[in-house]
């Protein structure tokens, strides 16, 4: 994807007004620096709400059941160490029935990973730095810890949902860690720098942890090699949301994002639906011009897609908007560019011109995304009147 820092934002024409990202995360993207330009910066909350929930359900099982060891253990197709697991693993497993999971972060993702949790025995219990109301807590059926080294301290498995900010890096550390109970399981599907790997490998090799579950990794897309020979360790690729239906949520929020900031005539006629930073002003400041840019950056850029054209068409009016064409690519960092006028729509002639050569600049010479913004910002017809 790339960093979108101060110096990239800086390139963009002060007519766009919104980002909006096919995906969740966003500690990528300086979304302060955006808003002080007066762009919104609108991610695809919700998408992978139910495929995140789904892979955390699957990383508790797997370390109450040592699930990992035992796939080794047969994927070694050896009889004799498919006996010895075989004898060994109903010594140390239990089942989740009737222990604590302790939820750090109960945003959307883990709500809906509650009723799957107590489907199988689970009492949930959680902490986050802002209280639900009673009412949902009753309807949950949770227990809140005003701090997190009370909720750590009675945890029998804690699951992360946090995002990652100055505040939760290595939220996950020496100091939390020696408050869990010994012999607890952490399971992390947020983000790998939220947990220090350092100290998760020490407790892991004295036991204070007895089990992980990773499907994200601090120095990703590196996985730690001391990890890897860890067979109380599950681990995965960053796939916790990686299913079509979260795809497909990702593109159609993102879609609904910019519907609800530019209307039917091109104008800007409000804030998208899913919000991540805020303008000095949400209403006041917008600009009631024609001239609108938009950025749309999907985040899954793979072979499966390789080079995928889109044609977003936001009004009906003889006003309708040039077209946006977007080119994907497993090669680069991600970008995707519409130009949307009222009287200065680029030539289709003139499109067509750039079309061929801006192709052949993102896939073919690999341009890095700073490289390909400064080659946008050079082209007369992408500057907004």
């Amino acid at each position: 994807m790339g960093q979108w820092d101060d110096e990239l934002i800086s390139l963009l024409p002060s007519s766009v007004r919104i980002f909006a990202s096919a995906g969740a995360g966003y500690n990528w993207a300086d979304t302060d620096a955006l808003a002080r330009k007066g762009i919104w910066y609108a991610n695809g909350a919700g998408a992978s709400d139910d495929a995140v929930s789904d892979a955390a359900l699957y990383m508790i099982l797997s370390v109450f059941r040592n699930f990992t060891r035992q796939q080794l253990a047969a994927r070694t197709a050896d009889p004799e160490i498919f006996t010895a697991t075989h004898k060994m693993i109903g010594t140390i497993s239990h089942n989740p029935a009737a222990h604590v999971l302790g939820i750090i972060g109960l945003g959307s993702i883990s709500k809906k990973l509650v009723p799957k949790a107590q489907a199988i025995g689970m009492k949930v219990h959680y902490y986050d730095v802002l209280r639900q109301p009673l009412s949902e807590e009753e309807r949950l059926d949770v227990t809140y810890h005003e701090t997190p080294e009370g909720l750590l301290g009675v945890a029998d498995c804690v699951t992360l949902h946090v995002p990652l900010n100055a505040h939760t890096k290595n939220l996950i550390n020496k100091e939390s860690i020696a408050c869990m109970k010994d012999g607890a399981r952490l399971i992390n599907t947020a983000r790998g720098e939220v947990v220090n790997e350092e100290a998760l490998i020490d407790a892991l090799k004295t036991g204070k942890i007895s089990a992980a579950g990773l499907d994200v990794h601090y120095h990703e897309p590196q996985v730690s090699p001391v990890l890897v020979k860890m067979d109380n360790v599950t681990l995965t690729t960053h796939n916790g949301g990686g299913v079509i239906e979260t795809r497909m949520n990702f593109e159609l929020n993102a879609m609904k994002n910019i519907l609800a900031v530019v209307g039917p005539d091109g104008r800007v006629v409000g804030k998208p639906i899913t919000p991540v930073n805020r303008l000095r002003s949400e209403t006041s400041e917008f600009r009631t011009s024609h001239n609108s840019i938009i950025l749309f950056v999907p985040i899954y850029l793979s072979s499966v897609y390789q080079v995928a054209r889109i044609r977003l068409d936001v009004s009906k009016s003889n006003y309708a908007l040039a077209a946006l064409d977007c080119y994907l690519s497993s090669a680069l960092d991600g970008m995707e560019v519409a130009k949307t006028t009222r009287n200065r729509a680029p030539p289709k002639e003139e499109w067509e011109r750039i079309k061929p050569e801006l192709k052949r600049l993102l896939i073919d010479e690999k341009l890095t995304l700073k490289e390909t913004a400064r080659y946008l910002a050079a082209l007369q017809n992408f500057h907004a009147s």
